[in-house]
């Protein structure tokens, strides 16, 4: 169930922080990260819950079986 979540939450972190010219120091990558993570807005993180409350309900549904093909 979170690979998928969690895949997409790392790819836009990512996308956002390793963007030319790469961070220097230290300082520069953590604050690179500070401001990607704020970035995420109400939209995204609604579109995250959606998906985790359809995945919760199909773990209930399924009395929790194997479901990490969703």
């Amino acid at each position: 169930m979170r690979s998928s979540i969690e895949e997409r939450w790392k790819f836009y972190i990512k996308d956002r922080v390793f963007v030319p010219p790469l961070p220097l120091s230290l300082n520069e990558l953590k604050q690179r990260i500070t401001t990607g993570v704020a970035s995420v807005d109400e939209d995204m993180l609604r579109s995250v819950w959606t998906e985790l409350d359809y995945r919760t309900d199909i773990c209930h549904v399924t009395k929790g079986s194997h479901t990490e093909h969703l």
